[in-house]
């Protein structure tokens, strides 16, 4: 892989925040990291972060000459360096197109709308059934024969969407 490196890459993350989609696919790819745990937000509570990140932004990899800062990225971009096939949907496989546009559903697609839900029906809490709807109508697509977002077994494309869905379910409690 062009930029790889010899060394252990480094992550940069929050308790709590997308990073986890990070470790979780370091985990299941068997990548170690060096795991650098930070307060949240770190722009405000870590601003030696700034020297590395200027955005102050997490997650972060740094692996080598490569720098990474978009979580789902980070996840397929670990899942290949480990080798860890069953992680990801490669060209020419059936489900590609489907799989690439779950994993960009995480930070593009989803991420609007489940702000609007978490606002109004959690915090404020007005509710309004299509506002709810509307959220997991983008997750709910049929799938048949199979129940995963993509294949037939877990990919990267399942932590950008269950993560977020699952804040909302845990928030409504």
């Amino acid at each position: 892989m062009a930029g790889e490196s010899q060394t252990t890459p480094i992550l940069y993350t929050c308790a709590g925040s997308r990073g986890l989609r990070c470790t979780w696919a370091a985990q299941e790819a068997g990548v170690e990291l060096d795991l650098r745990m930070l307060p949240f937000p770190p722009r405000h509570k870590a601003p030696e972060y700034l020297e590395t990140n200027p955005l102050g932004t997490i997650p972060m990899l740094v692996d080598g000459d490569t720098q990474m800062t978009e979580s789902c990225a980070i996840a397929h971009y670990l899942a290949i360096k480990g080798g860890a096939h069953h992680l990801f949907v490669a060209p020419g496989e059936a489900d590609y197109g489907e799989y690439l546009d779950y994993t960009y559903h995480a930070d593009a697609t989803i991420t609007f709308p489940q702000t609007v839900y978490m606002r109004f029906a959690l915090f404020e809490k007005v509710t309004s059934r299509p506002l709810s709807s509307a959220c997991f109508s983008l997750i709910s697509r049929p799938h048949e024969p199979h129940t995963l977002l993509a294949r037939r077994e877990v990919t990267s494309s399942e932590s950008p969407i269950a993560l977020p869905t699952s804040r909302i379910a845990m928030r409504g409690r």
